[in-house]
């Protein structure tokens, strides 16, 4: 096991473009640590100059406490895995897992001991005798992840090695290498796009835009505390709905309702001025399912439905809300288009995006009253989009509240 840092690490191409810009990072000895983002972010080439397969324009790569910046790959006791598994097809299971040590002229009987050991934590034990070609693409990536395994490296680096594979595979592979991590303790760098692989597979979460680090977090403070509009936008599957908002006098004025500003921020310089509004879909509700007398702090407001999809243990209405009135700012509008596949919507689409309560016997195409829990909204500054409420400032997001937990969908 190892401790990886990159002190001010960056990579810049011949015709001037940088990939990775100015990244600090610390990754601890045995830590699950995870690198998501957009594509292009630079989430990859980070990965390849840790290994070593891509140059370091500047900065320094440091493996314990050895600058290991300018040695081969070979030199750095690190095993990578890939996308495309990268297997040789016409050698068996075993003839695969073993070549690396092959290569480092490792005695027989200590190469059989390893690819067994391997086998046996992989359950590829029955499959030893086999070519790639006889298995199904969940027991390939298992055979490139024996063939890392045995080298016993410092470090394990994974970039994207559930992308090929179908949603149900998918599923079944992180709870693999999660139970995998748990018995080794093995430093590992996992690069993904997908944010349920993030949150539910990283000790923290580093996410990336443009190839400039924005936030390192364990998964649940990345989603209750996002630092900006980026951040909040990207993680969190349906994804953070974002309204124009003003704060005058303590109260807060959105598109659809006004409400008093939560007691614990009075205290913020965030009145007389313009701010983004971030809302996590599953805080509304629909009033018709909430219980008589339910006195939790809120805002009220009637939306027409545009349209419904349940999913048996969830329910998604989607409805318009006219974002006129205050200020949107250029912070929101950076981020939008780069957004768009995490699957927020840019200002120009206009619909709103609630999680609530299967129950509800609200309709497409009818008008429905909603409850807005306003104690969990977040306030970001219309220009730069950083978020304006630090976790030290910030009301308890994570306590006592219907659905506090982190909110992701799909595989």
């Amino acid at each position: 096991m190892a401790q990886i840092t990159l002190d001010h690490v960056t990579r810049r191409f011949e015709n001037g473009t940088e990939a990775v810009k100015d990244v600090d990072l610390r990754i601890d000895d045995g830590e699950f640590m995870i690198l998501v983002g957009p594509s292009g972010c630079g989430k990859s080439t980070l990965l390849r100059m840790i290994v070593g397969l891509e140059d370091v324009t500047e900065g320094t790569v440091r493996i314990d406490d050895e600058d290991v910046t300018t040695r081969a790959p070979r030199d750095r006791n690190l095993a990578m895995v890939f996308q495309n598994y990268a297997l040789y097809p016409h050698l068996t299971v075993r003839q695969n897992i073993e070549f690396p040590l092959k290569l480092k002229k490792t005695p027989k009987a200590e190469m059989r001991e390893r690819v067994e050991k391997a086998a046996s934590l992989l359950e590829l034990d029955e499959l030893l005798d086999r070519k790639p070609a006889q298995l199904s693409g969940g027991q390939r990536q298992r055979v490139a992840m024996g063939r890392a395994l045995v080298r016993e490296p410092a470090a394990f680096l994974m970039d994207e090695p559930l992308s090929n594979l179908d949603a149900k595979l998918r599923v079944q592979m992180r709870g693999e290498i999660a139970d995998l991590q748990d018995r080794l303790h093995t430093t590992t760098v996992y690069v993904t796009h997908d944010q349920t692989e993030a949150l539910t597979l990283g000790d923290r979460v580093a996410v990336l835009r443009k190839g400039v680090l924005q936030q390192v977090a364990p998964p649940k403070e990345l989603y209750l505390h996002p630092a900006n509009l980026f951040v909040a936008g990207f993680i969190g599957s349906p994804a953070m709905n974002f309204f124009p908002a003003s704060v005058s006098d303590g109260r807060v004025q959105l598109p659809m309702a006004q409400y008093d500003l939560p007691e614990s921020l009075r205290s913020l310089n965030l009145s007389e001025r313009d701010v983004i509004a971030g809302i996590r879909p599953e805080h509304f509700e629909d009033v018709g399912v909430m219980r008589e007398g339910d006195d939790r702090e809120g805002a009220k407001f009637e939306a027409r439905v545009d349209r419904l999809e349940w999913l048996g243990s969830e329910l998604f209405a989607h409805f318009d809300v006219e974002k006129q009135g205050a200020r949107s700012g250029s912070g929101l509008a950076d981020v939008a288009d780069e957004l768009q596949d995490a699957g927020v919507r840019a200002e120009h689409e206009a619909l709103t995006v609630a999680r609530i309560d299967p129950a509800s016997d609200i309709a497409e195409g009818n008008e429905a009253t909603f409850w807005l829990d306003t104690s969990r909204i977040h306030y970001f500054d219309a220009d730069s989009g950083e978020n304006l409420v630090s976790r030290d400032d910030d009301v308890d997001l994570g306590a006592a509240g219907r659905k506090a937990e982190p909110a992701v969908s799909g595989s």
